[in-house]
């Protein structure tokens, strides 16, 4: 595992779970791209093309963390788009009260939010980078 707390290695194993059942809006786990892991996590432009709002940054740690699982051979990718969600600006953070109505569902404690537009951006990016490294290995193999 990239990150290792125990709320996120629960979040990992419950995305995993979802995506294997088809609750995220994934069809089959036979081969998951990277833009079908962000649409599951809800980065999905509106009519005109936007992303408004902001996503929990564990949410896109755990994202990535599965996509780890299924392009294996690009690690050092898949970290540092890790580290780019880090170090992109915060939108905030939010404290979860405990006995709140959110803390049932999420938890108590502290998240720290993200844009996104930049998570969108920054999945599209990855999409493109691994695209790149997967046909350059199909090229070579080729050869």
């Amino acid at each position: 595992m990239l990150w290792c707390d125990e709320r996120h290695a629960i979040e990992v194993k419950c995305l995993r779970l979802q995506i294997e059942r088809g609750q995220t809006g994934l069809a089959e786990r036979i081969h998951m791209n990277v833009m079908e892991v962000a649409r599951s996590i809800g980065l999905t432009p509106d009519a005109r093309g936007e992303m408004f709002g902001t996503i929990d940054e564990t949410v896109v740690f755990t994202a990535i963390e599965v996509l780890g699982d299924e392009f294996p051979s690009s690690a050092d990718l898949l970290a540092e788009a890790a580290l780019h969600v880090r170090l992109t600006r915060s939108a905030g953070v939010e404290k979860i009260e405990k006995g709140s109505v959110f803390s049932q569902s999420l938890g108590e404690g502290v998240r720290q939010l993200r844009y996104r537009s930049e998570m969108g951006e920054l999945f599209t990016n990855l999409a493109i980078d691994i695209g790149i490294r997967q046909a350059q290995s199909v090229e070579n193999s080729v050869s």
